[in-house]
């Protein structure tokens, strides 16, 4: 289904690792009505989601399985909230000197309300647009590798 595939991205995504999707064609050479329909629904979550995807390294703290991750690119730490995360509200640690400037989620872009500037809970996070995968990004005042180092 689609939202396995979504979970398999995201858990490697948070990993560091490559997700290579492979369909295989059948003996006339047509790949499965199927098969095109998950691949045009994995494209269509892709064109949304991209950003907190592509160029993104995992990190910079530790996934909990099953439950969410963490990847970053540039100043931007991307929380991958997976379908098992209970709640709408999640707590990022501090990122030392690092001050939160905005934070928002990626599937429909809405900004969302936060408090606190280096430790930051975020609230009222819309679980419903990408069930599988619901990403929130946390835009900080600086690039998180010259902070983190990795």
């Amino acid at each position: 289904s689609l939202d396995q595939l979504v979970r398999y991205m995201a858990n490697c995504v948070v990993r560091n690792m490559t997700f290579l999707l492979n369909v295989t064609p059948d003996r006339h050479g047509v790949i499965p009505e199927l098969e095109q329909k998950r691949l045009r629904e994995m494209g269509a979550w892709m064109a949304k989601m991209g950003d907190a995807i592509y160029g993104t390294r995992g990190g910079p703290w530790q996934p909990v399985d099953r439950q969410y991750g963490y990847c970053y690119k540039g100043s931007t730490v991307f929380v991958h909230l997976l379908k098992d995360y209970p709640g709408n509200i999640f707590e990022i640690p501090s990122l030392e000197k690092l001050r939160v400037k905005k934070v928002y989620e990626v599937y429909t872009g809405k900004p969302l309300s936060f408090e606190g500037d280096s430790s930051v809970t975020i609230r009222d996070i819309d679980r419903t647009s990408s069930t599988a995968d619901s990403v929130i990004a946390v835009v900080y005042d600086e690039a998180i590798r010259r902070v983190w180092g990795k």
